[in-house]
């Protein structure tokens, strides 16, 4: 369950800044809505925790 982000996209909609996070799986980048998804059905299924916003290691 650890958050092995390969990064994380920010970016500017109607003034507020959102994160996207991306991580490599198998090759593949997975990122935008696929890794939110993703982030949030471990975080409310499995109770991982992962951060939306970028730690600040990854900063």
């Amino acid at each position: 369950m650890e958050d092995k982000r390969h990064r994380t996209d920010a970016f500017k909609y109607r003034g507020k800044t959102h994160y996207v996070p991306a991580y490599e799986y198998q090759g593949n980048i997975i990122w935008g809505l696929t890794a939110c998804i993703l982030v949030e059905l471990l975080n409310i299924g499995l109770d991982a925790g992962i951060p939306v916003r970028p730690r600040p290691e990854h900063q």
